[in-house]
């Protein structure tokens, strides 16, 4: 079985073709085909073997952020050294506690925002009342989860990122045989 591909863009798979080749295409939006093979989808097999660290969660940082962080660390290990001078400690070592403290300041207030940002799961295939219904059950547990409805009428869960491992804790509690 083929996968379906999404519609819209920004589609790995599309590029412009001749309307003679239109046919070939497994769909033709806006005439541009999109080619649905399974290759151009699937994660690279390299990608799987490790996980990769992010350091940070809300944001991607371009070379201007980047170049912040090293600011926040260079007047970190500016002030480390400064404390190290005046406290007659080694240099060295709080020069390097103070750049470390420096990122890892940057690092808990990044954590902190991402926290703050809220998140929402749907199921395609569930009713509203259904929805409604496991939302009842995850309050009764403690899980503070809330009901969204957006403008078509669907029905989601919205939560913060902070409590998200509970949520999927408790979703699998209350309805072991769905895949999550």
């Amino acid at each position: 079985m083929r996968p379906t591909c999404p519609t819209g863009t920004g589609i790995p798979g599309a590029r412009k073709i001749r309307p003679r080749a239109a046919a070939a295409a497994d769909f033709v939006i806006e005439g541009v085909a999109v080619d649905c093979r399974y290759a151009v989808y699937r994660a690279s097999r390299w990608r799987g073997y490790r996980r990769r660290i992010r350091l940070f969660r809300s944001v991607r940082l371009n070379g201007v952020g980047w170049l912040a962080v090293g600011l926040v660390c260079v007047v970190g290990t500016g002030v480390g050294y400064g404390v190290g001078r005046a406290a007659d400690l080694p240099v060295g070592a709080s020069s390097l506690a103070g750049g470390l403290f420096g990122l890892v300041v940057v690092v808990f207030v990044d954590r902190r925002r991402w926290g703050r940002l809220e998140t929402d799961r749907s199921w395609g295939g569930e009713g509203p009342d259904a929805v409604s219904r496991i939302a009842a059950s995850l309050r009764q547990r403690g899980v503070p989860v809330r009901l969204w409805t957006d403008r078509w009428g669907n029905r989601s869960l919205r939560y913060y990122n902070r409590d998200a491992r509970r949520v999927r804790r408790a979703l699998r509690d209350v309805d072991p045989g769905r895949r999550r």
